[in-house]
């Protein structure tokens, strides 16, 4: 899963256990490995980058005037 900058989300997925089988005489197997990909972008009308970025900001602060 990746978040971006602007709160996007995006996560691949890929089931690499092949599933299907050999059919006699085919002379190739057949079957599928599925692939998944979703995107969700939120809905934050005006906000974008500032509001993404405000919990990544209050955390550097608190590191650095940590005690």
């Amino acid at each position: 899963m990746r978040l971006t900058p602007l709160g996007t989300v995006i996560d691949f997925g890929w089931d690499a256990r092949q599933a299907g089988g050999h059919r006699p005489g085919a002379g190739r197997s057949s079957g599928g490995s599925p692939l998944t990909l979703s995107v969700i972008q939120p809905l934050l009308k005006g906000a974008g980058y500032d509001a993404t970025m405000a919990t990544v900001r209050e955390a550097r602060l608190q590191e650095r005037y940590e005690l």
